[in-house]
């Protein structure tokens, strides 16, 4: 279900160019850096303790740098909260002072999801990072160091507001495209929902079945696909389309949704949610403004008061590197 272990990243990192040019690294709550060897200092982000039987601090111990939680005094077991974070890393920052250190803070993210994109628990999540981040770069400004830091603030994506929940593989089943027993158990399917949020991606079983593609468009009803208000659907992409945006080579076509509208996986049940739960997410046409992310950086290299209207996430490693007089990242976009 989540990318957890940096082996599952199958190209040099910043962190491994880094390490490999003999600078000390430290990550805190990043993605997918468990058990990584390029990281000097490494809390990795490894939060579903479902999945393990364990609390997040205690799998942290065994799939991070192992003497670490202990030296920062650390609970045997618990969360691993946004305060956590923060202060640990202003105390990584304080007693090792590394060349390159990233961290990652959620609470913003998580209670947008939850409640909307300016609910009151977003608004004190939002205070609370200014907060915390006011903390780190005192610390930052403390060290020898700090005149020579360069500070990098950045999302991963925007939010749109939702209200209601669709289940487009529903659409599949209705159409025989996927075949349930009476449990609601697949036992047959030509085609398969990948839910993400706001997009859905339909990939089919056999791709060199050639009439699946109309079989597949014909399950999806015009009256869905439109304008707001009413219809989920903004747009159905067909495969060139989503080549186009770089999207899933396997997908035969894509809804993208309107505002208001999310999905979620499964072939049973309503097609519509019934019950307006409001939240935000993300997945929808990466074109749209609203999904676009927040990058701010400052400090030696950059020049002040410079900007650019739109960059690629991709291009991030890639400036930092050449920050750090590093080699090895191109830059990906013009």
């Amino acid at each position: 279900l989540w990318y957890w272990e940096a082996d599952s990243i199958r190209m040099p990192t910043l962190f491994d160019v880094a390490h490999a040019a003999g600078l000390r690294t430290a990550a805190v709550g990043w993605p997918v850096t468990a058990d990584d060897p390029s990281i000097t200092y490494n809390l990795p982000e490894i939060w579903d303790a479902r999945m393990f039987g364990d609390s997040d601090l205690s799998v942290m111990r065994g799939r991070g740098t192992p003497w670490l939680l202990d030296s920062l005094d650390a609970p045997p077991t618990g969360p691993f909260t946004d305060s956590l974070r923060a202060e640990w890393t202003a105390a990584i920052v304080r007693r090792w002072d590394p060349d390159l250190l990233a961290l990652h803070l959620i609470d913003v993210d998580h209670w947008k999801h939850e409640q909307g994109l300016w609910a009151d628990s977003v608004v004190i999540a939002l205070e609370a990072v200014d907060r915390e981040l006011g903390r780190l770069l005192t610390v930052v400004r403390a060290t020898e160091a700090g005149r020579r830091t360069t500070i990098v603030i950045t999302s991963d994506h925007g939010f749109l507001e939702y209200r209601q929940r669709i289940r487009p593989g529903v659409l599949l089943a209705r159409a025989g495209l996927v075949t349930l027993d009476s449990t609601g158990r697949v036992t047959a399917w030509d085609a398969a929902v990948l839910p993400n949020g706001g997009s859905v991606m339909i990939l089919p079983r056999d791709s060199s079945d050639r009439s699946l593609a109309a079989r597949i468009r014909a399950a999806i009803p015009d009256s869905l696909v439109g304008p707001p208000p009413g219809r989920p659907i903004r747009a159905v992409w067909p495969r060139d389309t989503l080549a186009a945006l770089g999207s899933d080579p396997r997908a035969l076509w894509a809804l993208d949704l309107n505002e208001g509208f999310y999905s979620v996986g499964g072939y049973r049940g309503a097609l519509l949610g019934t019950r307006a739960m409001p939240g935000g997410g993300h997945g929808y046409d990466p074109r749209r403004p609203e999904l676009y992310a927040f990058f701010l950086i400052s400090g030696p290299g950059i020049r002040r008061g410079s900007a650019r209207p739109l960059m690629r996430q991709t291009d991030i490693a890639g400036s930092v590197a050449r920050l750090l007089g590093l080699s090895g990242f191109a830059r990906t976009s013009p």
